[in-house]
């Protein structure tokens, strides 16, 4: 028989011990590697928690928003000084760390709180941090609170704007409201506006109104007082406050802490003539028809008129060949005051704005609200003035568009248009800074050629004492004078003063006396002073062209 073929998968018999030592060697470094991924994995876990118990860090970002909010109040044309932020105050709770700020925002007269409020909720929406926006009580201003992550960081009150210091408006409301009432009140008879008259005090404008109302029995005004609360309604979320006025047949009614209305109420009948014509209402009918009743009730004799006191003084005779007699000019000291640097629409413009308009005031071109408030100045009666920016000795560029000694005649002439257009209705100039310019004969004479034929008159502020801008001026027949004080240059109120009385003596020498000052709320607070005090010193304040010559 052949042999058998051996099997293939016939192999020699494994060794069990062989077996266990192969699986022995790679057992341990497994084991290892396992307790080290374990280690680590228990590592990070326990960092992790770490991390996740340490308090945010939000310092960098809360104080980023805080100038960011900054930045978005200048982008809206407000001037620094119309912005107060306040030191940041730490704040901390279990899971975090960052600073609280608080801004107050104060809006002029010229532009609407509610634009600054959009920019700075739209411009902070897009920093995906939460507002939430609160109006204090009786409407004085808009708080936004800003918050990160639940926590708040920033407190703005947005104070003033066109909508709250113009409130004319509103009384014109509240007053409709008073006479409605008025009307449906039984016991009161031919109600009626007597006097109307718009007020302002600092930059809020409004609107008071006298009425009246005749009654033929006595009035309880606790009781009318009443009715008239319950009738008005809320203006800006502010309710009017009615109240009887101590000591007088009269209620007042204020709004917002102002006298908007006054009811006078007197007791009386209705007297009618024969052509039905209120007697009551014309006294003068009433003496002609009734003197003795018009004494009982008023317990005086009126004054007759007395036509022939009416007639015009008769000229004393003069003879042809005599001659006339002189007129003497008043010899009463004066001063003029020119407020510079206007135009940027601070708390301090809108106060002056309300101020003495004999007050001449400076503008600067191209500042933001330059047009606006040369434009209510005018309107107002206050003279007005372009503060030309000229080159200064440093060199340096003191205002945009300044001119400068290298500039020809036809570019000052297209800048002083440019000026001119910016300040509408200006009765002449005034220099800023300029120690450099108003040296320089050549210069100030190209300069002086355009104002010349624009029939304006300019006001050297004597920036330098080598100024030669008033000689220049006299050699070219433009009408001209030259700053006496500067009278705040210092800021403090007792500088000032002193400045003030170095201007009452200027003007008592019988030299043209001007003091320059400044739009800055330390002079706008002292202003009302300084003008009582020039008239306690028979000191007449006039605008700066009276003292030109």
């Amino acid at each position: 028989m052949p042999e058998a073929l051996p099997h293939p998968e016939t192999g020699p018999p494994m060794d069990p011990a062989g077996g266990r030592s192969s699986f022995s060697r790679w057992a341990v470094p497994i084991t290892g590697l396992m307790a080290v991924l374990i280690l680590v994995l228990i590592s990070f876990v326990l960092i992790r928690n770490h991390i996740a118990s340490l308090p945010l860090n939000l310092v960098p970002a809360t104080d980023a928003m805080a100038d960011h909010i900054e930045d978005l109040c200048m982008r809206s044309h407000l001037p620094p000084e119309c912005i107060k932020r306040y030191e940041s105050v730490v704040r901390r709770d279990a899971g975090a760390q960052w600073n609280e700020y608080a801004f107050e925002v104060g809006v002029p007269a010229s532009i609407p709180a509610e634009s600054i409020i959009s920019a700075l909720t739209h411009g902070m929406t897009l920093q995906q941090v939460s507002l939430e926006r609160v109006e204090a009580p009786q409407g004085r201003c808009t708080e936004l609170r800003f918050a990160m992550l639940n926590r708040m960081f920033a407190v703005v009150r947005v104070m003033g704007g066109a909508e709250r210091y113009d409130l004319t408006a509103a009384c014109d409301e509240l007053a409709r409201h008073v006479s409605a009432a008025l009307a449906r009140i039984p016991s009161f008879s031919d109600v009626r506006e007597s006097a109307r008259q718009d007020r302002q005090e600092g930059p809020v404008r409004w609107r008071a109104y006298a009425f009246r109302a005749v009654t033929g029995s006595v009035s309880d005004l606790g009781a009318v007082s009443g009715l008239l609360t319950s009738a008005l309604p809320a203006l800006q979320e502010d309710a009017p406050v009615v109240a009887p006025v101590a000591g007088q047949d009269a209620i007042e009614v204020t709004w917002k802490g102002l006298p908007v209305v006054r009811l006078d109420i007197e007791r009386g009948v209705r007297l009618f003539d024969g052509a039905g014509v209120d007697l009551w209402m014309d006294p003068s009918r009433l003496y002609q028809s009734a003197p003795l009743l018009f004494r009982s009730l008023f317990g005086f004799e009126p004054e007759v008129p007395d036509t022939a006191s009416r007639l015009p003084a008769r000229e004393p005779e003069t003879r042809p060949d005599s001659p006339k007699p002189a007129t003497v000019s008043g010899t009463a000291p004066r001063a003029a005051i020119i407020v510079d640097d206007g135009g940027y629409g601070t708390l301090a413009s809108d106060a002056i704005l309300t101020m003495d308009t004999r007050l001449t005031l400076a503008i600067l071109p191209g500042t933001p609200f330059a047009r606006e408030t040369a434009e209510t100045a005018r309107s107002r009666g206050f003279e007005v003035l372009v503060h030309l920016p000229l080159e200064s000795e440093n060199g340096e560029a003191a205002f945009p568009d300044q001119l400068t000694t290298r500039m020809n005649e036809e570019e000052m002439q297209e800048c002083l248009d440019a000026a001119l257009a910016n300040v509408p209705g200006a009765a002449g100039l005034n220099n800023h800074t300029g120690s450099k310019f108003t040296a320089d004969a050549d210069a100030m004479e190209r300069l002086l050629h355009g104002v010349k034929r624009r029939g304006l008159f300019f006001i050297d502020s004597r920036t330098t004492t080598d100024t030669v801008a008033e000689t220049v001026a006299r050699e070219l027949g433009v009408p001209t004078a030259s700053r006496a004080v500067f009278l705040d240059n210092e800021s403090e109120p007792d500088a000032i003063r002193a400045q003030v009385a170095a201007l009452v003596d200027a003007a008592e020498s019988g030299a043209p006396a001007i003091g320059i000052c400044h739009f800055r709320a330390t002079t706008a607070a002292l202003l009302p002073e300084i003008l009582r005090f020039l008239e306690t010193k028979g000191v007449t304040l006039v605008h700066a062209s009276e003292l030109v010559q």
